[in-house]
């Protein structure tokens, strides 16, 4: 499967948690998204909220990496 199409369906936010007092700033992917290319990394808590597996993403992006090198090597013996 093309990693690359599923990521660049994809976005990336600023958030914080609204039950953190610090209002610490993260980065994140929205679930919603994230479960209609993805859906083995979305798993829902008791409560119905959504979270993500961010370590199961690690083998898509690495996959999406070697896509866009072997790409770059096409272009490059053009």
């Amino acid at each position: 499967e093309n990693a690359v199409d599923k990521l660049m369906n994809l976005s990336v936010i600023n958030y914080h948690l609204k039950e953190d007092v610090t209002k610490k700033a993260s980065l994140g992917l929205i679930a919603q998204e994230v479960i209609e290319v993805i859906p083995e990394i979305v798993e829902t808590s008791e409560q119905g909220i959504l979270g993500l597996r961010y370590t199961e993403l690690i083998p898509v992006l690495v996959k999406a990496i070697q896509e866009l090198k072997n790409e770059i090597n096409n272009l490059k013996n053009k």
